[in-house]
């Protein structure tokens, strides 16, 4: 690399870094109500390893994953997070040790192992990528406004604005925040009990922030970990179609991605079809198509050249989704796995048989023992839950014509393959919308014209992963195996499908229609730009509220809580030890005060899930608790049980006597926090 292009690259290296900084460290600022000078330096740490690993990481496969910055810090990124989860689990330090640990093993391999020098992509790609920076942090700003602004406090209340479920992810970066050692997971509604298997891969750089900046696990979670997996998914969708089609590609694959509405707003208006909606109130999605998208990435690229050393770390991306987002794994094993039967190059067609052969044989025989196991959603596609399925999302549709047409074809009565023909048009169109058609069209003019732009098995490939999803929403039973919802693979899987068509569609519209007059003159490239800017209008528009989706989901997002339990919860997190048990004499069963007070409760009676017969146990011996009038029974008890903290409400009907209750730790708005001795013998 010459003296003159040394300064060049370092220039355009800060013109990326120093914006993610700095636009994750106002984030955190929002959310905070000041300006953290130590979270942007956690930030630019965290950004600046990330690209400098990824860098060394894409080397490995191909200089073109290395020479950019978004693609690089995808790798980086991943690796850094997956290390720490790896860590994490084996490591008997805590999570700070353990990302000084990765920081070393990144600055040795940079000094030790710097390669030869990097060929950076040549000037006309330099400026897409920055392009992309830029709107990638734009969209997801925009789209998550509710999760970045998640707590109004009032003088009589709080608005807590983000999705219900936020509170569980928000005890789940709290766990691996405190953790010294390898982490054992609690459930959260149990204290000491284990928690059942859960894709906890997301958590890792969250919890991280957490400790090191002392951001509230809450405010961590909505302010990081839910806008920042929008980022990176739009690197993803950058990356994965940069390596088949080009930066130029790689953008618009991205913009249509971030700033295009999804399947929701394309007429059919359910919007628990909603991409956008899904991946904010569940945003391990996006961290899960990230690495869903890398191994792709990896296997086109191991199948085009025939290096199986990159078809294995591909396989390898692919198993660590169980790790992200379990639902889309088991939605893309089937495929990725049989893939390199139907297209790797630079081998023997016997041999690409026998994978094939291997590949079924072997999966088919995983799903028979797969059916055995308690602990793993039923896997049975015999269509049984088909009726039910599309009958609820017809329910939550708004358009009462659309409603009724479909309605009036799937009834009680309607043969199974009129269902399958009326429930696959009502999901394909409610979840892709008019991408999904025009990538069916691309894909047919690719077939019968054969461009150069665009190859069979590229145009293909959409409309496959559409099918999958289709197949599995369509013909997939109800799974009737605690925890897990009855609908997990039948409806989580859409957010992959939904992110390759609508990444597919931008790289065709592209292809197809933009490059062959963009190139022309200045004044259509400088008009293009233009289109991006004012498209930024559209997430704006649709991040209002975007958490609510469906009417019900009302009922889940900003949510009004009293000002004295909110109060309660930042006592308990500010006072009480980080080993200590909490109780809410109501039982807490939204898992406000847990979340918030980031401490694991005794029993918490949460309203989304089924009831173990241990928990049934400990609420019905918590309501004898309140019904103790001996203080030296009231104490014993508390200390047989661990309870450390007790929170009662104004309405809280306990028989305690006078001498107990008029010693509270700590009260607000009648609300108050009551402390127990260790010792048992009574309140401190």
């Amino acid at each position: 690399m010459s003296s003159l292009a040394q300064p060049r690259r370092i220039w355009w290296e800060l013109a990326s870094v120093l914006p993610c900084a700095l636009t994750l460290a106002c984030w955190n600022a929002v959310a905070l109500g000041y300006f953290s000078v130590q979270a942007f330096g956690f930030f630019a740490v965290l950004v600046w390893t990330s690209a400098r690993l990824g860098r060394s990481a894409g080397r490995w496969v191909d200089e073109r994953f290395a020479s950019d910055f978004p693609t690089a810090f995808l790798f980086g990124f991943l690796l850094l997070n997956t290390g720490l989860l790896l860590l994490a689990r084996i490591s008997p330090t805590s999570i700070v040790t353990n990302a000084m640990i990765l920081l070393a093993v990144v600055l040795i391999v940079a000094w030790r192992w710097p390669g030869p020098p990097l060929e950076f992509e040549p000037e006309r790609d330099r400026l897409p990528t920055l392009i992309l920076v830029v709107l990638s942090l734009v969209g997801a700003t925009l789209l998550s406004l509710d999760a970045i602004h998640a707590q109004i406090v009032l003088p009589d209340g709080v608005i807590l604005k983000p999705w219900l479920d936020s509170f569980f992810h928000a005890r789940m970066v709290q766990e691996f925040r405190d953790q010294v050692g390898p982490v054992t997971i609690h459930d959260p509604r149990l204290a000491n009990q284990p928690m059942w298997f859960y894709h906890h891969g997301s958590y890792l750089t969250t919890a991280l922030l957490s400790r090191v900046t002392g951001t509230p696990a809450f405010l961590a979670y909505s302010s990081f970990q839910t806008p920042f997996g929008v980022v990176l998914s739009g690197f993803a969708a950058y990356a994965l179609a940069r390596s088949l089609w080009g930066a130029r590609a790689g953008l618009a694959g991205a913009a249509a991605l971030l700033l295009l509405p999804d399947g929701a707003w394309h007429g059919f208006a359910d919007a628990g079809l909603s991409y956008n909606w899904l991946q904010q109130i569940a945003p391990a999605g996006q961290y899960g198509v990230a690495v869903l998208a890398v191994a792709w990435l990896l296997m086109f690229e191991g199948c085009r050249t025939g290096r199986n050393s990159l078809i294995g770390l591909a396989f390898l991306c692919a198993g660590l989704v169980v790790q992200y987002k379990a639902h889309l794994f088991v939605a893309s094993s089937l495929f990725i796995w049989v893939y390199p039967g139907l297209s790797l190059q630079h081998h023997e067609r016997r041999w690409k048989f026998a994978w094939l052969v291997f590949a079924l044989t072997s999966f088919f025989a995983v799903i028979l023992l797969a059916r055995q196991v308690e602990s793993i959603p039923v896997l049975k596609l015999d269509g049984s839950a088909l009726k039910h399925y599309v009958g609820r999302h017809l329910s939550w549709v708004t358009t009462g014509s659309v409603r009724a047409a479909f309605e009036s074809r799937m009834t009680a009565q309607s043969p199974l393959l009129s269902d399958l023909v009326w429930g696959g048009l009502f999901l394909s169109y409610g979840t892709f919308g008019a991408w999904g058609l025009a990538v069916l069209l691309f894909c047919l003019v690719t077939l019968l014209r054969r461009p150069r732009c665009l190859s069979v098995e590229q145009a293909v490939f959409p409309v496959l992963v559409m099918l999958i999803y289709l197949v599995m929403s369509l013909g997939l039973a109800y799974n009737d195996r605690p925890p897990a919802h009855p609908e997990e693979l039948l409806h989580r899987p859409l957010v992959w499908a939904y992110f390759i068509v609508a990444t597919w569609f931008g790289c065709e519209l592209y292809l197809f229609l933009i490059e062959p007059i963009e190139r022309r003159s200045q004044f259509i490239r400088r008009g293009l730009l233009c289109v991006l800017g004012l498209a930024c209008v559209i997430p704006w528009w649709i991040g209002r509220n975007v958490q609510v989706g469906p009417d019900w989901g009302r009922a889940l997002t900003n949510q009004a809580y009293p000002r004295g339990w909110f109060d309660c919860a930042l006592y308990l997190r500010d006072h009480a030890r980080p080993e200590d048990v909490i109780q809410d004499a109501d039982g807490d069963p939204k898992l406000m005060l847990g979340a918030l007070s980031e401490h694991q409760s005794y029993a918490i009676d949460y309203f989304d899930t089924h009831r173990p017969p241990e928990l049934t146990r400990r609420l019905e011996a918590l309501e004898v608790f309140k019904q103790m009038t001996d203080p030296g029974v009231i104490a014993r008890f508390a200390a047989s049980r661990g309870i450390h903290w007790y929170v009662t409400h104004p309405d809280s009907r306990l028989r305690w006597p006078g001498s107990i209750l008029s010693q509270p730790a700590f009260c607000s708005h009648g609300f108050c926090v009551y402390q127990f001795q260790e010792s048992g013998m009574g309140l401190k």
